[in-house]
């Protein structure tokens, strides 16, 4: 096996995967771009998947601070598959990170008080 077999195959990994999160970083900005709460966007893509977009709305925390929160689900494959993330921006539409479920059972867990 030579060096081109095994590099051309990585290469064209490597150019697909920048392109489609271009593509998905364009959706995401327009979906906050139009701030429209609780609306779902879809977006159909070659490969026959599906992107769910849903702009929940903003979060203040004390010190004023805003972010943005979006809700993505993504379709994908033949058994129609689907991954799903809560997505964080700030106020100037920059992508923060996500929040996981386990972030969000531990934050509900430390809020809870009893008597």
């Amino acid at each position: 096996m030579d060096l081109k077999t095994v590099i051309s195959p990585i290469l064209l990994l490597v150019i697909f995967t920048t392109f489609a999160q271009a593509q998905e970083s364009r959706m995401r900005l327009q979906v906050l771009q139009h701030s429209r709460v609780n609306r779902e966007h879809i977006f159909n893509s070659k490969d026959q998947s599906k992107t769910y977009l849903t702009y929940l709305g903003e979060l203040i925390t004390k010190k004023g601070v805003r972010y943005k929160i979006m809700n993505s689900v993504w379709i994908w494959g033949n058994a129609h598959r689907a991954t799903s993330r809560i997505l964080v921006y700030n106020e100037h539409n920059q992508y923060w990170g996500i929040i996981r479920l386990q972030q969000l059972m531990i934050c509900q867990a430390t809020s809870v008080t009893t008597n």
